[in-house]
């Protein structure tokens, strides 16, 4: 039931609100920096540092998620030790790491392709599934209840990302409808995508009584058919087996490969720019700054940038579990996407003439109600993310805490007079000549 209820309604109460947010913001403040040039000029610069702070764990966690990913849906298939597991997600990244080298647009259009890959095991498990289609469970909850701190977090952070679009907006030509056309097909893929399999595992998990793994299980258990405790990362390579056999599992688990492949390349792609803008805000030390501002002379990609975003990123995979990344990655994520939602009410208060290429077309007052909602949501899943476990709520609460005490440690000595983030206004001098009275000498 929640599930279906946040398939249908979350990519448009929070990832529509906060798609033409980032379109708006990314049109006027077009840099690479994307959210921290937002937040630079819409708070103070303590603020500002603090959000600089989150973005750089969020981007680091959120990446450590999908070499972890790929390892899981390569598990479904065959027994790997801790070794190979490790030594699988090292090659993974390194790949992804190289990719990223080589250039912007062929990471974009490798990941357009691994997207029609990706989706197709899903659209097939659904129209395999749609003659025998039995949603009499739909509306059901699980018999052990709905663990809201795992589910809130894990749901959100499948909506999340929107606001990464600002990190490449100085690549992308025409951006402001680029990046309004190409976030609004994003909402439609994202739910479709969701929504197909998740409908197509209901209706297969009701035919067959599943009550686990065991093969002893005949027949209809109405209690087995809402026990969704198997349903983990990687599952979705059994319920395609359930519905068409081998086939249609190993079909899921190569394109789920691939799909961590796509993501993996793209979140990288954004957040070593991110991680260049950090640099270029002179947020590190002024020997770190020039070495991650460096750009390629062939590939005008931020080379240092890549690789010390890949290597944290590998690190984090190595030593930290799939659920435990995404609790953490959405709690600080949802902190951050909060201040860029408030950050365009500002703007728009604070900075009424700036130019917006793209504008939601609602009054300064009208957008403050409009973004009230999924700012609510987002806080709702820092509280419920935070409170998952002992371990994430002792990780979550230290980096929100050092966060804040560095920050206004380095707003107060470091950045006095702000981060290099500012708006200036130019104003035109008017060189019209006045009609007057010729001197005798004439006008010079």
């Amino acid at each position: 039931l929640w599930t279906m209820v946040g398939v249908l309604a979350l990519p448009w109460v929070w990832g529509l609100p906060t798609a033409l947010v980032v379109a708006e913001l990314a049109t006027q403040l077009p840099a690479n920096s994307g959210p921290d040039a937002w937040i630079s000029t819409a708070y103070p610069t303590w603020v500002a540092v603090m959000s600089i702070i989150w973005t750089f764990f969020v981007n680091r966690l959120d990446n450590s998620i999908y070499p972890n990913l790929f390892v899981d849906y390569l598990s479904a298939q065959v027994s790997l030790t801790t070794i190979e597991k490790a030594l699988i997600k090292t090659v993974f990244v390194t790949t992804c790491c190289i990719l990223n080298i080589i250039g912007v647009d062929i990471v974009g259009k490798a990941s357009s392709l691994l997207m029609f890959l990706t989706i197709l095991p899903f659209v097939l498990m659904f129209f395999i599934e749609a003659p025998h289609l039995d949603l009499e469970d739909l509306w059901k909850t699980p018999n052990d209840g709905v663990q809201w701190s795992v589910f809130l977090p894990m749901i959100a952070w499948n909506i999340s990302g929107f606001d990464s679009a600002g990190h490449i907006v100085e690549e992308v030509k025409t951006s402001g409808k680029t990046l309004v056309k190409a976030l609004f097909v994003l909402l439609f893929i994202t739910q479709t995508v969701y929504l197909l399999p998740v409908l197509a595992g209901i209706s297969a998990q009701r035919r067959r009584g599943y009550s686990g793994f065991s093969d002893s299980a005949s027949g209809y258990d109405p209690n087995s058919t809402t026990d969704y405790t198997d349903w983990t990362d990687g599952f979705w390579v059994d319920i395609g087996r359930w519905i068409s056999g081998d086939w249609l599992g190993d079909l899921i688990t190569v394109c789920g490969c691939l799909s961590a492949f796509g993501f993996m390349c793209s979140l990288l792609c954004t957040t070593s720019r991110a991680l260049q803008g950090h640099a270029m805000l002179g947020l590190f030390p002024e020997k770190v700054n020039k070495v991650l501002r460096y750009l390629h002379p062939k590939y005008q990609t931020p080379v240092p940038a890549v690789i010390l975003n890949s290597t944290l990123c590998l690190i984090l995979s190595l030593v930290m579990e799939f659920d435990t990344l995404v609790n953490i990655d959405t709690v600080l994520y949802s902190l951050r996407l909060s201040a860029i939602l408030i950050s365009c009410y500002l703007l728009r208060r604070n900075h009424p003439t700036l130019p917006r290429p793209f504008k939601i077309p609602l009054s300064t007052p009208m957008l403050g109600a409009f973004i009230t909602l999924p700012v609510l949501f987002c806080f709702v899943c820092i509280v419920m993310g935070a409170v998952a476990d002992t371990f994430i709520f002792g990780v979550s609460l230290g980096i929100i805490g050092v966060s804040m005490l560095v920050s206004i440690y380095l707003a107060k000595y470091k950045y006095p007079d702000g981060l290099d983030a500012k708006i200036e206004y130019w104003y035109p001098v008017d060189f019209t000549v006045q009609n007057k009275p010729a001197s005798p000498g004439g006008d010079c």
